[in-house]
Protein backbone atom coordinates (compact mmCIF):
# COMPACT_ATOMS: atom_id res chain seq x y z
CA UNK A 1 0.00 0.00 0.00
CA UNK A 2 1.21 3.46 -1.32
CA UNK A 3 1.65 6.39 1.54
CA UNK A 4 0.94 8.79 -1.19
CA UNK A 5 -2.29 7.60 -2.02
CA UNK A 6 -3.09 5.37 1.26
CA UNK A 7 -6.68 6.35 1.72
CA UNK A 8 -7.38 5.62 -1.90
CA UNK A 9 -8.12 2.37 -3.90
CA UNK A 10 -9.12 1.56 -7.41
CA UNK A 11 -12.92 3.31 -7.45
CA UNK A 12 -13.21 4.83 -3.90
CA UNK A 13 -11.98 7.35 -1.41
CA UNK A 14 -11.94 6.67 2.11
CA UNK A 15 -11.94 10.00 4.51
CA UNK A 16 -12.34 10.53 8.32
CA UNK A 17 -15.66 10.77 9.44
CA UNK A 18 -16.33 15.01 10.67
CA UNK A 19 -17.83 16.29 13.40
CA UNK A 20 -20.12 18.37 11.28
CA UNK A 21 -23.70 18.19 10.52
CA UNK A 22 -23.31 17.02 7.05
CA UNK A 23 -21.73 13.58 7.70
CA UNK A 24 -23.14 13.23 10.97
CA UNK A 25 -26.94 13.52 8.58
CA UNK A 26 -25.72 10.81 6.43
CA UNK A 27 -24.33 8.60 9.15
CA UNK A 28 -27.89 8.97 10.48
CA UNK A 29 -29.50 8.25 7.16
CA UNK A 30 -27.75 4.76 6.74
CA UNK A 31 -29.18 3.62 9.97
CA UNK A 32 -32.83 4.19 9.24
CA UNK A 33 -32.43 2.57 6.06
CA UNK A 34 -33.42 -1.33 6.50
CA UNK A 35 -32.45 -2.26 3.33
CA UNK A 36 -29.00 -1.34 4.23
CA UNK A 37 -28.74 -2.85 7.24
CA UNK A 38 -30.01 -6.53 6.45
CA UNK A 39 -28.03 -6.59 3.35
CA UNK A 40 -24.46 -5.26 5.53
CA UNK A 41 -25.40 -7.77 8.01
CA UNK A 42 -26.86 -4.97 10.98
CA UNK A 43 -29.10 -7.34 12.18
CA UNK A 44 -30.47 -5.23 14.99
CA UNK A 45 -34.13 -4.44 15.64
CA UNK A 46 -35.33 -1.98 13.73
CA UNK A 47 -37.40 0.82 14.68
CA UNK A 48 -37.64 4.78 14.93
CA UNK A 49 -33.90 6.09 15.61
CA UNK A 50 -33.86 9.56 17.06
CA UNK A 51 -31.00 12.12 15.71
CA UNK A 52 -29.76 12.79 18.91
CA UNK A 53 -29.63 8.87 19.78
CA UNK A 54 -27.51 8.18 16.07
CA UNK A 55 -25.24 10.49 16.76
CA UNK A 56 -24.32 9.50 20.64
CA UNK A 57 -24.63 5.60 19.53
CA UNK A 58 -21.81 6.75 17.12
CA UNK A 59 -19.78 8.68 19.66
CA UNK A 60 -19.50 6.26 22.11
CA UNK A 61 -18.68 3.83 20.07
CA UNK A 62 -15.59 5.57 18.65
CA UNK A 63 -13.38 4.54 21.78
CA UNK A 64 -13.47 0.81 20.49
CA UNK A 65 -12.75 1.23 16.57
CA UNK A 66 -9.36 1.68 15.78
CA UNK A 67 -9.82 3.41 12.42
CA UNK A 68 -14.23 5.05 11.50
CA UNK A 69 -13.98 5.89 8.06
CA UNK A 70 -16.57 7.13 4.99
CA UNK A 71 -16.33 5.54 1.70
CA UNK A 72 -16.44 8.17 -0.85
CA UNK A 73 -16.74 8.10 -4.78
CA UNK A 74 -14.50 10.54 -6.28
CA UNK A 75 -16.74 13.87 -7.65
CA UNK A 76 -16.98 13.83 -11.16
CA UNK A 77 -17.18 16.66 -13.72
CA UNK A 78 -18.76 15.79 -16.86
CA UNK A 79 -17.26 18.93 -18.92
CA UNK A 80 -13.55 19.67 -17.83
CA UNK A 81 -12.87 21.86 -20.69
CA UNK A 82 -15.22 24.66 -18.78
CA UNK A 83 -14.19 24.05 -15.35
CA UNK A 84 -11.42 26.26 -14.01
CA UNK A 85 -9.02 24.89 -11.55
CA UNK A 86 -9.83 25.93 -8.21
CA UNK A 87 -13.66 24.67 -9.22
CA UNK A 88 -12.44 21.35 -9.62
CA UNK A 89 -10.34 21.55 -6.25
CA UNK A 90 -13.78 22.28 -4.19
CA UNK A 91 -15.50 19.26 -5.50
CA UNK A 92 -16.53 17.01 -2.51
CA UNK A 93 -15.89 13.01 -3.11
CA UNK A 94 -19.58 11.56 -2.38
CA UNK A 95 -20.40 9.42 0.71
CA UNK A 96 -21.52 5.82 0.02
CA UNK A 97 -20.79 3.94 3.52
CA UNK A 98 -18.66 3.66 6.01
CA UNK A 99 -16.78 1.32 7.25
CA UNK A 100 -14.10 0.53 9.93
CA UNK A 101 -12.23 -1.79 12.51
CA UNK A 102 -13.76 -2.58 15.99
CA UNK A 103 -13.12 -4.56 18.67
CA UNK A 104 -10.41 -2.70 20.61
CA UNK A 105 -9.75 -2.24 24.44
CA UNK A 106 -7.13 -2.14 26.46
CA UNK A 107 -7.01 -5.56 27.81
CA UNK A 108 -7.30 -7.29 24.55
CA UNK A 109 -5.15 -5.29 21.84
CA UNK A 110 -2.26 -7.69 22.50
CA UNK A 111 -3.80 -10.45 20.68
CA UNK A 112 -4.01 -8.29 17.12
CA UNK A 113 -7.24 -8.78 16.04
CA UNK A 114 -10.98 -6.95 15.05
CA UNK A 115 -13.54 -7.12 13.04
CA UNK A 116 -14.59 -5.34 9.97
CA UNK A 117 -17.81 -3.32 10.62
CA UNK A 118 -18.88 -1.94 7.18
CA UNK A 119 -22.60 -0.27 5.83
CA UNK A 120 -23.12 0.58 2.00
CA UNK A 121 -25.85 2.97 1.04
CA UNK A 122 -28.38 0.99 -0.60
CA UNK A 123 -29.08 2.82 -3.74
CA UNK A 124 -24.97 1.85 -3.95
CA UNK A 125 -25.05 -1.82 -3.51
CA UNK A 126 -24.77 -4.11 -5.71
CA UNK A 127 -21.81 -2.40 -7.81
CA UNK A 128 -18.47 -3.76 -6.37
CA UNK A 129 -17.67 -1.31 -3.99
CA UNK A 130 -18.27 -3.28 -0.13
CA UNK A 131 -15.50 -5.88 -2.04
CA UNK A 132 -13.34 -2.82 -3.16
CA UNK A 133 -13.74 -1.18 0.45
CA UNK A 134 -12.94 -4.60 2.34
CA UNK A 135 -10.00 -5.82 0.11
CA UNK A 136 -8.71 -2.25 0.83
CA UNK A 137 -9.03 -2.02 4.90
CA UNK A 138 -7.50 -5.86 5.08
CA UNK A 139 -4.53 -3.99 3.16
CA UNK A 140 -4.29 -1.41 5.78
CA UNK A 141 -4.95 -3.89 8.67
CA UNK A 142 -2.26 -6.04 8.10
CA UNK A 143 0.18 -4.04 6.03
CA UNK A 144 0.07 -0.81 8.17
CA UNK A 145 -1.14 -1.73 11.52
CA UNK A 146 0.49 -5.38 11.60
CA UNK A 147 -2.74 -6.89 12.72
CA UNK A 148 -2.77 -10.45 13.25
CA UNK A 149 -6.34 -11.77 12.34
CA UNK A 150 -9.43 -9.84 10.81
CA UNK A 151 -12.82 -10.99 11.44
CA UNK A 152 -16.52 -9.96 10.64
CA UNK A 153 -19.54 -11.72 11.09
CA UNK A 154 -23.39 -12.43 8.23
CA UNK A 155 -27.00 -13.55 9.09
CA UNK A 156 -27.07 -17.28 7.34
CA UNK A 157 -30.10 -15.79 5.32
CA UNK A 158 -27.62 -13.63 3.67
CA UNK A 159 -26.25 -16.59 1.13
CA UNK A 160 -25.03 -13.49 -1.30
CA UNK A 161 -22.81 -11.68 2.03
CA UNK A 162 -21.70 -14.68 2.82
CA UNK A 163 -20.03 -16.26 -1.02
CA UNK A 164 -18.56 -12.89 -0.96
CA UNK A 165 -16.49 -13.14 1.99
CA UNK A 166 -15.40 -16.76 1.03
CA UNK A 167 -15.17 -14.69 -2.20
CA UNK A 168 -12.57 -12.71 -0.57
CA UNK A 169 -10.42 -15.23 1.34
CA UNK A 170 -12.32 -15.32 4.59
CA UNK A 171 -12.62 -18.65 6.22
CA UNK A 172 -16.02 -19.76 8.36
CA UNK A 173 -14.69 -19.77 11.84
CA UNK A 174 -17.91 -21.49 13.08
CA UNK A 175 -21.85 -20.54 14.04
CA UNK A 176 -23.94 -18.88 16.87
CA UNK A 177 -26.61 -21.92 15.72
CA UNK A 178 -30.41 -19.91 15.86
CA UNK A 179 -29.01 -16.76 17.46
CA UNK A 180 -30.42 -14.78 14.91
CA UNK A 181 -34.48 -13.57 14.55
CA UNK A 182 -35.75 -12.07 11.49
CA UNK A 183 -38.91 -12.71 9.63
CA UNK A 184 -40.36 -14.49 11.86
CA UNK A 185 -37.79 -17.75 12.16
CA UNK A 186 -34.46 -18.60 13.44
CA UNK A 187 -30.99 -17.98 11.70
CA UNK A 188 -27.20 -19.11 12.44
CA UNK A 189 -25.04 -16.01 12.84
CA UNK A 190 -21.68 -17.06 10.68
CA UNK A 191 -18.31 -16.09 11.88
CA UNK A 192 -15.41 -15.68 9.27
CA UNK A 193 -12.17 -14.59 9.40
CA UNK A 194 -8.60 -14.24 7.73
CA UNK A 195 -5.06 -14.40 9.23
CA UNK A 196 -2.27 -12.69 8.11
CA UNK A 197 -0.61 -15.36 6.71
CA UNK A 198 -3.45 -16.55 4.40
CA UNK A 199 -3.79 -12.23 3.07
CA UNK A 200 -0.36 -12.53 2.14
CA UNK A 201 -0.61 -15.47 0.27
CA UNK A 202 -3.67 -14.31 -1.56
CA UNK A 203 -1.36 -10.60 -2.10
CA UNK A 204 1.14 -13.16 -3.75
CA UNK A 205 -1.26 -14.91 -5.44
CA UNK A 206 -3.18 -11.93 -7.14
CA UNK A 207 0.36 -10.34 -8.29
CA UNK A 208 1.94 -13.52 -9.81
CA UNK A 209 -1.90 -13.80 -11.91
CA UNK A 210 -1.31 -10.34 -12.43
CA UNK A 211 2.46 -11.00 -14.20
CA UNK A 212 1.00 -13.98 -16.01
CA UNK A 213 -0.69 -11.42 -18.02
CA UNK A 214 1.33 -8.33 -18.77
CA UNK A 215 3.09 -8.32 -22.16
Amino acid sequence: MSMVNAFRSRSLIYRAIEDNEEDKAFIHSLWLDPQSLHQNNYNILHRPLSRKTSDSQHEAKQSSRLIDLLICLPPVVEDCGNVTGAELSSQKPLPIGFINLHGLSDNTRHHRTLDIGILISAEHQGKGYGSEAVRWILNWGFQVVGLHRVGLQSGSFNTGAIRLWKRLGFREDGRDRESLWLNGSWHDEVRFSMLETEWRALVEHEKNESDKVKP
